[in-house]
């Protein structure tokens, strides 16, 4: 039962983030195998990774348009994926639609972990490495509420520790939970919203983060279920995100990655991240 949840929250955080397709005409170029990552680092050691291939054109998956791929066709369901850490090899296990997983694979700071991916059907290869930095976990998480005649605002208050000695990267990340779904994403409903944060403003020592939902989230409801996780990642990967913030309103993460997107992956697109990740979920009705 535990790896269920694993992988149900796993393909939340994976698809959640799908922005709308455009209808619009952009220069051919050679598929590369695009890579998502997620660590669920709270319940036990797992790692996720959604593996398919990036065009140069964005794809309606119900276009009907005899001419374009289908989605599933973008999915990588036959490749070798495997991570390389302290002299161990581990292979992800293949469960379908792109999803590579592995329960196996613990997470040791300040470890370097090489990535490879070999799509056995088009002989596509990419490989990346990254490091896991110290996991940082949220001091005080509490949603408020505040209900007027007029309206009702809900927002979140986040506070974690960071040491002043160092320079730290930070990522949030908001999930209407009970809205989460692929189709809900490709037609531009936003429900997911996330924060960026370097300690470099940071004096005394302490993150502090008031978020309005309410105007972050669209049609965010008191019957609705948050989902906030929390993690401390590399400077590459903050950088990363920053570039996909900007961009990510005018390309499909999944099927389309613009040329000057930073990433850590040879011969792929987007980026291979491995984290701790707290994980706190919120029934805005009990509150």
């Amino acid at each position: 039962m535990k790896i269920i949840v694993k992988i149900i929250l796993a393909t939340i955080f994976l698809y959640s983030c799908t922005p709308k397709p455009l209808d619009i005409d952009l220069p051919s170029i050679n598929p590369k195998i695009g890579v998502n990552t997620v660590t669920l680092s709270e319940i036990d050691s797992f790692i996720a990774l959604f593996v398919s291939k990036s065009f140069s054109a964005l794809v309606d998956g119900n276009s009907s348009d005899n001419n374009a791929l289908p989605f599933s066709d973008l999915l990588l369901d036959d490749a070798t994926v495997t991570i390389n850490y302290l002299n161990k090899i581990d292979t992800l296990l293949n469960i379908g639609t792109g999803l590579y997983i592995s329960s196996t694979i613990p997470l040791n700071r300040y470890t370097n972990y090489r990535l490879n991916i070999r799509d056995n059907k088009s002989s596509l290869t990419c490989s990346a490495n990254t490091m896991v930095v110290p996991e940082v976990n949220m001091s005080k998480v509490l949603p408020v509420i505040t209900k007027t005649q007029k309206d009702t605002t809900i927002r979140i208050e986040i506070e974690a520790p960071d040491n002043p000695n160092t320079e730290d990267y930070y990522l949030i990340t908001y999930e209407i939970l009970n809205k989460i779904n692929l189709n809900a994403t490709l037609k531009g409903v936003k429900i997911t919203e996330l924060d960026l944060i370097t300690d470099r403003n940071i004096d005394n020592g302490i993150i502090k983060v008031n978020k309005n939902l309410t105007s972050a989230l669209n049609g965010i409801k008191l019957q609705d279920t948050l989902l906030v996780t929390f993690s401390a990642i590399t400077k590459e990967y903050y950088y990363f995100l920053g570039a996909y913030k900007r961009s990510n309103s005018l390309f499909n993460q999944l099927t389309f990655e613009p040329i000057n997107l930073p990433t850590n992956i040879l011969n792929g697109y987007r980026f291979f991240n491995l984290s701790f990740r707290e994980i706190k979920t919120f029934a805005f009705k009990e509150y």
